[in-house]
């Protein structure tokens, strides 16, 4: 119960980054626009870009994530 609950936290972490395709990034933008206190009209996601780009990052911070948990294992046993 306690691996379950520490895989979840660490993926609603993940979930929080503040970069555009995950929660987070949204957060982030709505906040700047409410310090603002008007929406830019020039920003435009240009996901075709983007989303490898995080993909990859995501991938690896995953992989590090899972690793880290391995050897967490590994050591309680």
């Amino acid at each position: 119960i306690m691996l379950i609950s520490v895989v979840n936290l660490a993926l609603g972490m993940l979930n929080l980054l503040p970069v555009l395709p995950l929660d987070g990034g949204h957060l982030l933008m709505t906040a700047i626009e409410r310090i603002r206190r008007r929406r830019n009209p020039k920003y435009v996601i240009d996901y075709a870009r983007a989303v490898p780009f995080f993909g990859v990052a995501i991938i690896v911070i995953v992989f590090v994530m899972f690793s880290a948990l391995y050897l967490d294992t590994l050591r309680l046993f």
